[in-house]
């Protein structure tokens, strides 16, 4: 497997590699073709990411240290599979000088759906502190009042063509 590092001006605790580890580790078990691009993918912890997440830029999965530890075992392995899934499909190189914020919804969207139509990834639930988390497919399908399913089996850019230029939600 491929390292779990810190940003040289952070520290990783062993609790933050632990979970990222399992994340990949389950993911080889239950969709063995994801977790082998997350085992052979680098993983950098950096709580500069604003808001706290995980990302990518296709080549290392960065993940905020308070995002990784709020969540569930659960949510560590779908968030993984998630980035995976970018990974795989190339959407940064695909971007091609769309807008940023509507190509990342239109991948995640992408994404999303084939993680839960191929291995009954579930996308809604609740932070181990309680509180709830909604997925981007659903939660922009519901400010765009439209059914996420309009997306299924479309690609990153027949999405990203569908969505309005005017996103709700800002950012």
């Amino acid at each position: 497997m491929t390292p779990i590092l810190a940003k040289s001006d952070e520290r990783l605790t062993a609790r933050q590699k632990e979970r990222l580890e399992m994340g990949r580790g389950r993911l080889v078990k239950v969709a063995p073709f994801y977790g082998y691009i997350a085992c052979k993918t680098p993983f950098v912890m950096d709580s500069s990411i604003h808001p706290p997440t995980m990302a990518t830029n296709g080549k290392v999965i960065f993940a905020h240290p308070d995002y990784v530890r709020k969540m569930t075992d659960g949510q560590v392995v779908t968030e993984v599979a998630h980035e995976a899934t970018h990974n795989v499909l190339r959407h940064c190189q695909r971007r091609n000088g769309r807008t940023i914020r509507r190509w990342r919804i239109a991948c995640d969207i992408a994404d999303d759906l084939l993680l839960m139509g191929s291995h009954g990834f579930h996308k809604t639930g609740t932070y181990s502190d309680g509180s709830s988390f909604e997925m981007v497919p659903w939660s922009i399908a519901v400010a765009l009042g439209s059914s996420v399913e309009r997306y299924r089996n479309l690609t990153a850019e027949q999405i990203y063509n569908l969505l309005p230029e005017d996103l709700p939600g800002g950012g």
